[in-house]
């Protein structure tokens, strides 16, 4: 059987970083509250998945012309499939793993790998977490293209958290206004806190902008082993937060076509919650 490049050895074999990259991207955890290492894992990789994904979302979108939650606004989840193993071991021998723990304060395991698409004629999310604030992970999102702000490169609130922040306080305090976005090439990753604000930004190409998500949490009880064969193996795209009942639909709608009705909701309901 034919394997892709994704699934051929690697013609190098990646290792730890060393102290001067890590110290680097310390620097910027300090300074901005996320890191990006550039060239981190192997883009030969990065780009053969990426050409995986692209290839069977151009069969999906054949498939379901009708879409699934996230096709309006543009923001797809998707598992990106078996031989994103490849990627996650690499991703292990740099020591991403150690890294992030040491970011973290405590020990942490890869618990999670997706990949969110952003589609060509995508809108802005609204600026949103990751997670509960009382119970923070850490992401680490992996560049298999190119990114750049034509195809929708995220957009990241930079700055050191400073405690608990809900959305009316973010909206009030105006701290969108230091919105950042990076280009970035294959292999670079981006290390961020799951209580960083941020939103998916529109994509004006015409090509898919795939972008792994690598998130790692404490240690539980009872561990869960990623299941790397689920779907079959095969990579396989999922809704992104929206429904696809009538519900689901109108608000997805709302985000993308009335993004002021989207955030005034966001606002009225973060009065009595924190997240």
């Amino acid at each position: 059987m034919h394997l892709s490049p994704l699934a051929q050895p690697l013609t190098t074999t990646p290792s730890a970083l060393d102290d001067a990259v890590f110290d680097a991207a310390r620097q910027q955890w300090a300074d901005k509250g996320y890191a990006i290492i550039e060239g981190c894992l192997p883009p030969e990789c990065c780009e053969a998945l990426a050409g995986e994904i692209l290839a069977e979302y151009e069969q999906f979108a054949k498939a379901r012309p009708d879409g699934i939650g996230g096709r309006v606004s543009g923001h797809l989840n998707c598992f990106p499939g078996s031989g994103v193993r490849t990627l996650v071991q690499a991703a292990e021998r740099a020591g991403i793993t150690r890294f992030v723990s040491e970011l973290h304060g405590a020990a942490l395991e890869l618990e999670h790998v997706g990949c969110n698409c952003n589609l060509p004629g995508s809108h802005y999310q609204t600026f949103h977490i990751d997670s509960a604030w009382s119970k923070p992970c850490m992401i680490v999102n992996v560049i298999l293209v190119e990114t750049n702000f034509t195809n929708g490169a995220i957009e990241l609130v930079a700055g050191v958290e400073q405690g608990r922040l809900p959305y009316w306080k973010f909206v009030t305090s105006r701290l969108s206004r230091r919105g950042v976005r990076h280009p970035m090439k294959p292999g670079d990753v981006l290390i961020r806190s799951s209580r960083i604000w941020h939103r998916g930004a529109p994509n004006y190409s015409n090509k898919v902008r795939p972008m792994l998500a690598l998130t790692y949490w404490p240690p539980r009880e009872r561990p869960n082993s990623i299941d790397y064969d689920q779907f079959g193996g095969n990579i396989t795209f999922l809704a992104n937060r929206f429904g696809t009942n009538l519900l689901g639909r109108t608000k997805e709608h709302i985000e993308a076509y009335l993004p002021w009705v989207s955030s005034t909701l966001s606002f009225v309901g973060s009065l009595t919650r924190w997240s």
